[in-house]
């Protein structure tokens, strides 16, 4: 064995070539839409009567889409904070 032929990739076979770019164009095509949390009239709008996300939280960034949290996984909660500027105590929405 040569040195030339332990540099040399193997390709793939040639059947599985077409599939392959046809898989990443189409992925490339079906981005899903979301829309932004500002767009809904209330945050508790997202959630649903047992407090679960309602919607897929998508990658806002333009031509990316990638889910980031699926339907149904995510519990909306509420907790107290302490702002660290004013030393007070308030309720704040995550």
């Amino acid at each position: 064995m040569s040195s030339n032929d332990l540099k040399e990739k193997p390709e793939p076979p040639q059947e599985l070539q077409p599939s392959l770019v046809d898989a990443l164009i189409a992925s490339k095509k079906a981005q899903p839409s979301g829309s932004l949390l500002s767009t809904f009239a209330s945050q508790t709008d997202v959630a649903n009567s047992e407090g679960l996300n309602q919607f897929n939280l998508v990658c806002p960034r333009d031509g990316c889409g990638s889910t980031i949290l699926l339907k149904g996984v995510a519990k909306w909660n509420v907790k107290d904070t302490v702002d660290p500027v004013n030393k007070c105590l308030r309720s704040q929405t995550i």
